[in-house]
């Protein structure tokens, strides 16, 4: 970098192609964490390693699963901790702060509901309830009758 700042270009290229960067070592590290259990931790390597590659969209694109699993993570254990502490009143607006919709997983629909429950809201918390169970059966219910 410095020779190139100082406009010595002949010299500069000279280094780039003595230096020659191996880069089979984040290859094969990239390659061993293929097949493996998806981890935040994993996911984090990946996106180094993605990084130092030089496939900067491949690595932003991880970084912004990361940040999105990290986020659904708060807001669901923010609203249950809401409703834990007493403070069901607040949910609403802690969902509307963090622009998001109760129906958008099942733990918030559940929780948000929990709230609604504490609050005697006992027509909006089934409905609730009710679109946490399609989220975790979106078939309907077929109930065996053994006789």
């Amino acid at each position: 970098m410095a020779l190139v700042k100082a406009d010595c270009i002949d010299e500069a290229l000279t280094s780039i192609k003595k230096a020659s960067i191996d880069l089979s070592f984040f290859k094969e590290a990239l390659q061993s964490l293929k097949g493996k259990k998806e981890s935040t931790e994993s996911m984090l390597l990946e996106s180094q390693i993605l990084y130092r590659l030089g496939k900067m969209s491949a690595s932003v694109d991880i970084y912004q699963k990361l940040l999105k699993s990290t986020i659904d993570s708060l807001e669901i254990n923010r609203v249950a901790g809401l409703v834990s502490a007493g403070r069901t009143s607040e949910v609403q607006r802690t969902l509307d702060s963090l622009r998001v919709k109760a129906t958008s997983s099942f733990e918030l629909a559940y929780n948000t509901a929990c709230s609604l429950i504490e609050r005697e809201k006992y027509k909006d918390a089934d409905q609730l309830l009710l679109s946490a169970q399609r989220q975790v059966y979106p078939t309907p219910n077929k109930i065996l009758m053994i006789s």
